[in-house]
């Protein structure tokens, strides 16, 4: 069965069967939201790359983002809380063990015919004054008798710890993602948009990144990509301004189905497409933006309030003031769950990148207020 997004209209005399192209090409315009899986070769340029976070399950099935920072703190957390669980049950496994067998004691005489795993580890731990001599006194078949049963206990003793820390802390399932902001590369004559005009823009979402990061897709360069599946959008995307990445569309790359290969860029070409160098915006410069758009802002930082629960968010307060001795303040929210407590000394320059102005009614003049999306970083 072919999806809509494998095919494309042809020229109505051209020629059927076997095409000499290897791939087909497709504009990003030209790929529908319920057209399946991507058959064709996207040749795009990469306008924002994001950097690394981590999505992790709940078990409830809700699902939580956290930055690199995040996870790191997290992840550590629980390192530390079941290396200490482990550490204790094992203390009390050892203490419990060397408690349950006062039992029989057996002379010296009588283990010499002993071949029970059981029965030598009683005699060389338990009725013994020197283990050691003890041990150096059985034979052959008494010592690989005896050092089977310890670790058959050993084991056993090791999936009772494992299985009750799994309980009492269990582990997490966490997978690592990027995200790409990409446009078409405006050059490639083997494209097709749709004529009545769609998406330009799409956000790439890699999936579980194996030797691969951000620093590979550098801004400005071109890539291919083929492989690639589609994922719905957010309800509302219609009225969200273009340049939001919810009013994009939403692509997935996943190994091993999807690839991807660095092309020659011609830098007249890529002036010519959607892509804009990066370039940070003092305060003051924020009245020329329009709500919903991404930016890069600096400034310096005159307070910053800490999230005091889950759910809510740290907030830091930025201000520059421009050549006419005006202030101009700005305020950036940090969702808790996704950046933990963000805490900067006021005083500090401080730099916040991949951040979406989103204005507030009734604000004060020369206030804007700005929420840190999920790609968003704190340079200070």
């Amino acid at each position: 069965m072919l999806n809509g997004n494998c095919v494309r209209r042809a020229p109505w005399d051209a020629k059927l069967g076997f095409q000499r192209r290897k791939a087909m090409f497709l504009s990003l315009s030209a790929i529908s939201e319920l057209g399946g899986a991507v058959g064709a070769a996207l040749d795009v340029v990469v306008m924002r790359s994001y950097p690394v976070l981590y999505m992790e399950t709940l078990s409830d099935g809700r699902r939580v983002i956290r930055s690199e920072r995040e996870e790191l703190r997290v992840s550590g957390a629980l390192a530390a809380k079941r290396a200490a669980v482990t550490q204790d049950l094992k203390e009390r496994a050892i203490m419990a063990r060397s408690k349950s067998a006062n039992g029989v004691r057996l002379a010296t005489s009588s283990i010499e015919a002993c071949h029970e795993g059981k029965e030598l580890y009683d005699y060389v731990m338990r009725s013994s004054a020197d283990p050691a001599e003890a041990q150096r006194q059985l034979t052959r078949a008494q010592a690989e008798a005896l050092d089977r049963y310890a670790a058959e206990q050993q084991a056993a003793i090791e999936a009772d710890v494992a299985e009750t820390v799994d309980k009492q802390a269990p582990q997490r399932q966490v997978r690592a993602l990027f995200k790409l902001l990409v446009c078409d590369y405006p050059a490639h004559k083997c494209k097709q948009a749709e004529p009545s005009g769609g998406q330009q823009l799409a956000l790439v979402t890699v999936w579980g990144p194996r030797g691969i990061g951000p620093a590979d897709f550098a801004e400005g360069s071109r890539f291919l990509f083929t492989g690639l599946t589609v994922s719905p959008r957010k309800t509302g995307w219609q009225q969200m301004r273009p340049h939001h990445q919810d009013a994009c569309l939403r692509l997935n790359f996943s190994l091993p189905g999807s690839h991807f290969k660095p092309m020659p860029a011609d830098p007249e070409i890529v002036q010519r497409s959607e892509y804009r160098e990066r370039g940070t915006l003092y305060i003051d410069e924020m009245c020329h933006i329009s709500p919903g758009q991404e930016v890069d802002l600096a400034g310096t930082v005159t307070a910053c309030q800490a999230a005091a629960a889950a759910g809510q968010s740290s907030v830091l307060h930025l201000s520059t003031v421009d050549e006419r001795g005006t202030s101009h303040v700005a305020t950036v929210e940090f969702p808790v769950v996704t950046f933990g407590s963000v805490n900067v000394a006021s005083g500090c320059q401080a730099t916040v990148r991949n951040c979406v102005y989103a204005p507030r009614a009734g604000a004060a003049p020369n206030t804007f207020h700005l929420r840190a999306g999920d790609g968003c970083e704190l340079i200070y």
